[in-house]
Formats: structure tokens, sequence, C-alpha cells
């Protein structure tokens, strides 16, 4: 295995009769410390003249896993008793996570952890295995587990702040097809991370998907960037401005880039960090100005955010319809939304994208739905929808993507699926997780043909669920090739201010484009890099 980078603070909880049974956990516990990986805190480390509860609360407040070694004797005893009820409270907020481990038999399970996932497995107690060293072997497996775990959260955490960047990159780079094959020369084959045929989806919704895999599977690291340098040379300076943001916020959250971790069974995961990271650690204002996304932040007609930022700061919950046609790059504006969603509302939002298919179902039911709901609120966890999301919600707003789908491509089970999704599914879900704080979902759409769009149907669903009292309706207006007036004014506010020439070959770029007849926003925005680029 290969270790963090610095000891994770481990406090182990346990009663003084149980003294014997914690010294043999503390010598199973010894090839964790040698390999640096862990630092073990318990009430016999409280120094000669240290205040007893100082000392424990400190040590119980830094601890990232947290130990209960539970038998009848611990529960008898009130201080652990105490200790146990803070540390549930740093498990409910995602800041440590508890593990049980059951010493001998008692009512464990109906203990205030009871709902936990104990070890040794199944919750069997050490005393009644008939070889108790097998018994503390198993203990040990399950915290080495959990501490890979917490390693993969951290730099999940860290790959979903560049998600947007690596997003933009991604469809850059390659083909729908081309995606699929980079990925399976990798560590990553389509099948494994559940990824779809290229031709069955369209293309921003597969690099969606694969960021979601690559992300959910802990594929991005620097062999992943390597390998896309030297297939795409072109590229270079692209892909080293991602690659960089990556490694930054990588080193700040306190990991090596590269640094692969085993998998396991791992008992008690808390929430992991989803979202995008705080602002001051996004490199949106240095990478836009040069990258094709970039472009696209600012030729989207601003009054579409100004909509977005105005109902969430005026209603609780919203849900929001995003369409337009397929040529229109509509992930760029998805990205956009959850940008300013994340840092630019007032209110940080937690950020989870819910797949349209899952594994190889596609949803054709509001309850399909609320089972891919729950797997990316809470993957392989149990528990309800409404549950995972009250949870998700508890501490900050929160933001649902569903999954980006052509309109043309839904069968008549899967319209029926989005219908009892909207005017159904989410309304109830909302009333039953009574969420702590304002939950914003966004659904975007894109179509082929203006005859095969099913936005006016998916509207009147849309104020149909509004009626319930639950969610407000956010309307967007339908995302649209800009005008040369916005490309101008776009061109005036950038600086350094282009020259007359320079606007002048845009101008004619631009007129270009329109006359080929499939103008995306894409090719734009490749254009505008382009000339802007060395400014």
């Amino acid at each position: 295995m290969a270790g963090p980078t610095t000891r994770v603070p481990v406090f182990i909880s346990y009663a003084p009769a149980d003294k014997a049974l914690y010294a043999r956990l503390e010598v199973h516990l010894q090839l964790l410390v040698r390999q640096g990986a862990i630092d073990p805190w318990h009430q016999g480390r409280v120094g000669p003249g240290e205040e007893w509860t100082a000392a424990t609360t400190a040590q119980l407040g830094a601890a990232r896993v947290i130990l209960l070694l539970v038998s009848a004797d611990y529960l008898a005893t009130d201080p652990h008793w105490r200790e146990m009820e803070r540390a549930l409270a740093r498990h409910a907020a995602g800041e440590a996570r508890v593990v049980p481990v059951i010493l001998g038999p008692c009512d464990w399970h109906s203990a205030p952890f009871g709902t936990l996932r104990p070890l040794p497995e199944g919750g069997r107690p050490v005393t009644t295995w008939p070889n108790p060293e097998e018994a503390w072997a198993d203990v040990v497996q399950g915290v080495r587990a959990a501490l890979e775990q917490l390693g993969r959260a951290r730099r999940a955490a860290t790959a979903q702040g560049i998600r947007s960047e690596l997003s933009a990159l991604l469809s850059r780079l390659f083909s729908g097809s081309d995606l699929l094959r980079f990925l399976g020369e990798g560590r990553g084959a389509p099948d494994a991370l559940g990824l779809p045929p290229a031709e069955s989806v369209g293309k921003t919704e597969l690099v969606a998907m694969a960021v979601d895999a690559l992300i959910d599977h802990d594929l991005i690291d620097a062999a992943f960037f390597d390998r896309m340098l030297r297939e795409r040379t072109y590229w270079h300076d692209d892909i080293h401005r991602v690659m960089a943001a990556w490694q930054g916020a990588l080193a700040r959250a306190g990991s090596k880039p590269g640094d692969a971790q085993r998998r396991g069974s791992v008992p008690n995961s808390p929430e992991p960090p989803r979202g995008p990271a705080p602002a001051d650690t996004r490199t949106w204002g240095t990478m836009t100005a040069r990258a094709a996304l970039g472009a696209a932040l600012r030729l989207d007609r601003s009054a579409q955010w100004a909509t977005v930022i105005a109902m969430c700061h005026g209603s609780e919950h919203v849900f929001f319809l995003l369409y337009g046609h397929s040529r229109q790059s509509l992930g760029l504006f998805l990205d956009r939304i959850h940008y300013y969603l994340a840092e630019q509302s007032g209110r940080p939002h937690r950020v989870f994208r819910v797949p349209f298919r899952l594994g190889h179902s596609f949803a054709t039911s509001g309850a399909e739905w609320e089972s891919h709901l729950s797997f990316a609120l809470a993957p392989g966890r149990r528990g309800t929808a409404a549950d995972h999301l009250a949870l998700a919600a508890q501490h900050q707003a929160v933001l649902l993507i569903l999954g980006l789908r052509p309109i043309h491509s839904l069968t008549p089970e899967q319209q029926v699926g989005v219908r009892e999704l909207i005017c159904e599914s989410l309304p109830r879900i909302l009333d039953m997780a009574r969420p702590a704080n304002p939950v914003r979902i966004l659904m975007a759409v894109d179509f082929d043909l203006p005859e095969e769009s099913l936005e006016p149907m998916i509207d009147g669903w849309a104020l149909e669920a509004e009626r319930t009292g639950s969610l407000a309706y956010g309307a967007l207006a339908e995302v649209k090739f800009p005008t040369w007036d916005e490309v101008e004014s776009y061109l005036r506010d950038f600086r350094p201010r282009p020259t007359p020439e320079v606007v002048a070959m845009i101008k004619r770029e631009f007129e270009a484009i329109l006359q080929a007849g499939n103008s995306t926003f894409q090719q734009l925005a490749e254009r505008l890099d382009r000339h802007l680029g060395d400014l």
C-alpha cells in the first residue's frame, strides 16, 4: 500500500475494564504505525500533570478515524458515553469516521451507533471468535480500508475542483469514440466504468459521464495526464494548465500526485466531499481567457445566469430546465451554471450529477430515477433518496444536475420516467427530506430538429410540479448561437482589448461559421481562443 503523506490521527475509546483487549489491538495496529499510516491516541497517552478531559477533547476533535471499542462495560461508563456522543456528532458532520469495534456480547444494536457498520465483519464480537487473533486481523483490515477510502475521498474532492476544466479539455481533445479508446488503453475500460457506446449518447453527456467515472474510480493521476500529453502533442499548453491546477489542488489537500491506494471494503464512509473546491483553490480567472470554454462563459447571454441567481435568492427549492440544439455544446452552459451556483451565488452549493444511465439501465420510471439519485448522493450506502438528500443538504445548499440526454433519443418509456420524476418523485422526496438548506435541480436536454423537441412537454411537467408547492420552476431561455453584437460586446470587455484588425478577422471567421450552416459555440470559442490567446 502506498501510504498517505502524513499520519492519520486515530482516536481509540475504550473502557478501563477492556484494557487487556485494547493491548492486543495495539499490537495488531503496529504495522500501520510503522508504515507511517496512523498516529493512534488513547487515554493512556495523557501525560503526567496533563488535564485528562482537555487532552481527550482536543485529541477527539483532531481525529479523522475514531474507533469505539464496544463492550457492556463501555456502554455502562458515563465518560465514554459522552466521548461516543461527541464522536458521532463529528461523524454526522462528515468531519471524522466512527467505526465501532465489538469486543464482547452486548446490546450494541440499540446504541446510537447501532446503524453504523461494525468491525469485525458482521459485528461478531472479538471474544467469541475461536481464535481472537483472526478477529483482530479482520479489524485491522477494516481500519486499513477506511484509511484508503479517506485518501480516495481527498483525491476525489480535488478532482471535483477541476471538473469543469477537465470536461472542457476532454471535449476539445477527443471525439466520443476516441475518448472511449483513450480510457480503454489506460486503467479505465469503458465497460468497467459503465460508459455506453459513443453512438448511443451525445458527446457532451459522454464526457460528463466519463469525468464522473474517472473521479469515482480514482483514475485521475499523473499517468492519466502523461498519456494525454503523449497522444495530443498539439494541445500541450492546455493539458499542462489543467494538470497544474490538479497538482496544485492535490498538494493543498495534503496528498502526493499519482498516489495510488488499494481499494477495500470500507466501514461507515461518511459523505465524501463533493462539488467544486472553494473559490480560492480554483484557477478559472487565469485559465478561461485561453481555454475554449472561456469564450462560452462570456458569450452566453448573461440574462440566463441573472435568472438563476435571482431565483436562488428568492426561492428555497428550484427546478431549472435548460435546453437547446445539440450543436450548441449545451454542456458548456451546464458548466457555467455549475460555476455560478458553486461560487458566485453567495451561497456555495454541493454539486451532484445524477446519471440518466446507471450500469446498463436507463431510467424509465420515477422509482428508477430515485435509485439513480440515491446512487449519486451516497454510492454504495443504504437508505432512501430522501434520507441521502437530507444528509447532503444538512450543512449547505445542493445542486442536482440530472443527466444530459438528447430529447429525440428518449423512448416513450423514458419520457414517462422523466414525467414521473419531475411531477411526482422530486416533490415527494423534497417533502420527505425536509432539507435544512435549499436544493436546486437542473435538467439539461438538447435536440437535433425543432420538431423533435419535447421542451414544451417538459415545461408543462415542471409547471405541474410547481403547483405542488414543493419547488419553484425556473424556465431558462433556449440556448442559441450568439449574434455578432454579442460577440462584439464580449470583445470590447476583453483585456487587453484586441486591435481593430483582430476584431475584423474574428468577424470574417464568425460570418464564415454562420455560412457553413452548422455553427457551434465550440467552433466559435476555438476561433476566439486562437486570436486572443496571445494577447
